[in-house]
């Protein structure tokens, strides 16, 4: 759903102007949640990275390019970097 309506906000001005809303508030989550577990982590950078990668792997899985196990992976390593922790 959440990739259905990005996509729709790229070519449709009112969905853009709520997706102008809601995104930020997302990253501001995600970035608490960071700052919360480690508070020298660059919350805000890393919740950026975070909710941009899996918005482009939500698009690379529905196409077939990734399974959802390599999204998910993918997803761990950049946890594991975010949070120090060797590569599983």
């Amino acid at each position: 759903m959440s990739h259905a309506f990005f996509n729709a906000a790229l070519v449709d001005d009112d969905f853009a102007a709520v997706a102008r809303i809601y995104s930020p508030i997302i990253e501001k989550a995600v970035a608490e949640q960071i700052r919360e577990a480690d508070p020298d982590a660059g919350a805000e950078q890393e919740a950026g990275i975070l909710t941009s990668l899996v918005r482009g792997l939500i698009g690379s899985v529905l196409i077939g390019e990734r399974t959802p196990q390599q999204a998910v992976e993918l997803v761990d390593r950049q946890l594991d970097r975010v949070f120090g922790v060797r590569s599983r």
